[in-house]
């Protein structure tokens, strides 16, 4: 029974793969970004570089759905260390085609955070401050890819709503990412 419902899992998830890749509207990506922190997080953090990785399938000619994930890397002068990822799904407009052209694109997420600063304070010692949490992000991105033979660039700009209280305090994304279609 094991081995039937671990070869049923297999097949349910590499034929839709293989189905969606001969169809050619199948990406995955890797890129780089630059974040913007704004507001009190923009006065802790200078900047952080995002890593994100991500794969999209064109369902319509007009729509593509995606999933994405992001690790980040902070530098800041006044915390000890600062740990941030993301994945979520999302969906894009594209105003031309799939794939190709201007895009508008929403999605929900998960964020988890870690933040470490020490104190030091005189006649006690070190005082070691950690504040670890998790947040469903709602994120908005707006962008351009064009097609590079065999790869896909893609340039844009994301916003995440991790406090949806504040809208204004949150970071923006720039990335850059080239996707490769599964199929040629």
């Amino acid at each position: 029974m094991k081995k039937a419902c671990v070869t049923m899992f297999v097949v349910l998830l590499v034929f839709p793969v293989a189905v969606f890749a001969a169809e050619q509207n199948v990406a995955l990506s890797a890129g780089l970004g630059v974040v913007y922190p704004m507001g009190d997080f923009g006065d802790v953090i200078d900047y952080a570089i995002s890593l994100p990785v991500g794969a999209q399938y064109a369902v319509v000619p007009n729509v593509s759905v995606e999933l994405d994930g992001y690790y980040y890397l902070y530098t800041s002068t006044d915390v000890d260390s600062i740990t941030m990822y993301q994945y979520g799904i999302g969906a894009r407009y594209w105003l031309e085609k799939a794939l190709n052209g201007i895009y508008f694109g929403a999605g929900l997420g998960r964020t988890h955070f870690e933040f470490e600063m020490k104190y030091t304070i005189p006649f006690f010692g070190t005082y070691t401050e950690k504040i670890e949490d998790d947040y469903t992000t709602l994120f908005l991105k707006a962008g351009y890819a064009m097609k590079l033979d065999p790869i896909i660039l893609d340039a844009g700009i994301r916003y995440d709503a991790i406090d949806m209280d504040d809208w204004f305090d949150q970071p923006l994304t720039l990335y850059a990412m080239a996707s490769y279609p599964l199929s040629m």
